[in-house]
């Protein structure tokens, strides 16, 4: 019910004053949205203020009708002669007076609260006109909550709901077989200088589904980064979600020193982050190769000459155009991110005969890359066209990614060496991969994971006896480990694995050449001859859902080695899924939102991750 100055807007209350208020004739169509409660006073009809009518005018009514957009909608097809059916049925659908249930109020709410937090949007947005303005239209009955109530009241029972129905699927995961989780971390600090710890969790349920979901993003208020006070943090995180002390726990998190400290501390075993250790290989190899860091920086120029010049960026989108091409924008790199570089050389190059006549026939003073360097340019990306996609297959969290680590590496290097080039940064690259990754082969989870992906298994050994035999021992030792399990045939039709869309890339094609299909035997129930069968099997097309062919086919015919996939097929490769809550961060403390709470920030990432 709205107030003004106190007034009962009651029908009673409505009544008597049209009863007492002095009779005249109501012409206009206005009179359908106010009432006459003395000759010179008229109340609204939606919102109950009360206003002046001078005589012989009602453009004060008209004016404030103007608030209401659906009256004022309704009142000005009135004034221009509608159908009287139609004014009837709008009149009818508008002035519904029902008000709205306590279920569909708290439903509203609810989706106010989940646009802040999936849309990244202030709190404040409930109080911007034109989404006001829509939900008068939409939803006449419906009050708004204001910026208080939803910070305070509405987006945190979403957080507590929402954190509820998480804590369900890790328990029931838990209590349906699973054994082993594994977490990524990393740090941050924000633009108000708050420093944040994310908190991510990945595991395999029962019935072969990867899941994953942002735990936390943990204000670290005035304690100090060190690896113990990091270290306390993470025991209390995982506390905090009940993940049983038995669980087997791996923590995958970028090279920062106090960090990986902190996770020596613990029980856990740690993974480095093999995006962030192949940046390193990355930039070493650029640090190397002066030509490279010379040709990255008069591209940067180029590019901040279009970003900063409106005229140029225009006169580049015209060349593009005559070309018979929709007009692409320029690429800036940032220094810390290769992958960056290589994003702005390649758009650079797929511009290069726009951006060449743009630059020749200009007056600026920007020097345009000559023939040498567009094929040092050409050259550069080739040579890391196999890593680039090799971050993208990685960065994965719907499907296994840990298992592609070592074909990956081994695929690289592979490319590599079958490189030719001018510049010599594909030699110091595969100098750099070696450097870095240099035991890749003996990364004991990176090997068990990638054995049991039917995607890869032991190809990547196949010429190596030696290994063969180490792997195959690797597995038996986890075998033995698992408790028993009972062989179960299939009683449903098994059905073809989901496929999943994957950049198609060089870095496999070293892999596929190893590769080659056999014929598979008959399924075995011991634990040796199960390794046999199934390494002999086919593989599986690597646009394949791993997870998806263990749920329909290899549960059944390998019960013992689906035993282990919740081990290790989960584990992912990077810390990425980390570091992307901190990309929502960024957003979440925005410019509109920069004094916002830690506990807000915290309760928006999770819900921006996890609904």
């Amino acid at each position: 019910m709205a107030d003004s100055g106190g007034y009962d807007d009651s029908p009673v209350k409505r009544r008597n004053n049209q009863d007492t208020a002095p009779k005249r004739r109501e012409r206009s169509a206005i009179w359908k949205h106010f009432v006459k409660t003395s000759s010179s006073l008229a109340q609204c009809k939606t919102c109950g203020a009360t206003l002046k009518t001078p005589t012989g005018t009602t453009s004060p009514l008209v004016n404030h009708l103007k608030q209401h957009p659906t009256a004022m909608k309704e009142y000005r097809m009135t004034a221009a002669g509608a159908p009287e059916k139609d004014q009837s049925m709008i009149f009818d659908f508008v002035h519904r007076t029902d008000p709205l249930s306590e279920k569909k109020t708290q439903a509203l709410n609810a989706k106010v609260a989940a646009t802040v937090a999936l849309d990244l949007q202030p709190y404040s947005f409930v109080e911007d006109h034109g989404f006001k303005e829509l939900m008068a239209e939409a939803v006449p009955n419906y009050r708004l909550p204001s910026r208080t109530t939803l910070s305070r009241t509405l987006v945190p029972r979403l957080f507590d709901d929402t954190r509820k129905k998480v804590k369900d699927e890790l328990s029931s995961a838990f209590e349906g077989g699973t054994s082993a989780v594994t977490f990524t971390s990393d740090m941050w600090t924000s633009r108000a200088n708050e420093s944040y710890v994310s908190f991510t969790c990945h595991l395999l349920t029962p019935s072969f589904r990867m899941k994953w979901f942002t735990l936390n993003t943990r204000h670290m208020e005035l304690v100090s980064h060190s690896a113990e006070n990091i270290a306390q943090m993470l025991v209390e995180m995982c506390a905090e979600w009940e993940i049983p002390d038995g669980c087997r726990k791996h923590i995958v998190t970028d090279n920062g020193r106090n960090i990986r400290a902190a996770v020596r501390r613990l029980p856990w075993t740690e993974r480095a982050c093999f995006a962030h250790t192949l940046q390193l290989a990355i930039h070493d190899a650029i640090s190397n190769t002066p030509s490279i860091g010379r040709l990255c920086k008069k591209a940067r120029h180029i590019v901040g000459h279009y970003k900063h010049s409106s005229s140029a960026q225009k006169r580049l989108d015209e060349y593009q155009k005559k070309m018979g091409k929709d007009p692409l924008r320029l690429v800036q790199d940032v220094d810390t991110r290769w992958n960056s570089q290589y994003l702005m050389l390649s758009r650079l190059l797929e511009l290069k005969e726009a951006v060449s006549v743009e630059l020749a026939t200009s007056n600026c003073s920007i020097d345009g890359l000559c023939s040498a360097e567009w094929k040092e340019a050409l050259e550069y990306l080739d040579a890391l066209k196999p890593l680039y996609d090799a971050t993208v297959i990685t960065s994965a969290d719907k499907y296994p990614s840990l298992s592609t680590q070592i074909p990956i590496i081994f695929g690289m290097l592979s490319c590599l060496s079958n490189f030719c080039g001018t510049t010599g940064f594909h030699k110091e690259l595969a100098r750099s991969l070696n450097t870095r990754f240099p035991l890749y082969t003996e990364d004991k989870e990176a090997c068990l994971a990638m054995f049991l992906d039917p995607r890869f298994k032991s190809t990547v050994f196949r010429n190596n006896k030696q290994k063969l035999v180490w792997l195959k021992d690797l597995v038996l030792q986890d075998v033995a480990l698992c408790p028993a399990v009972e062989v179960v045939q299939p009683t449903a039709k098994v059905q073809e694995p989901q496929q999943f869309v994957q950049p198609s890339s060089d870095v496999w094609s070293a892999f596929d050449n190893l590769a080659s299909s056999q014929v598979a035997s008959t399924p075995l129930s011991t634990s040796e001859w199960e390794i046999k069968a199934y390494s002999e099997e086919a593989l599986l097309k690597k646009d394949s859902d791993p997870c998806d062919w263990w749920r329909t086919v290899g549960t059944f015919r390998y019960p013992i080695l689906a035993k282990l996939c919740p081990k290790y097929l989960p584990i992912p490769a990077t810390s990425v899924p980390s570091e992307r809550a901190f990309s929502v961060a960024v957003e979440v403390v925005s410019v509109r939102r920069e004094r916002l709470l830690p506990d807000h920030v915290e309760q928006l990432i999770f819900l921006h991750d996890n609904m």
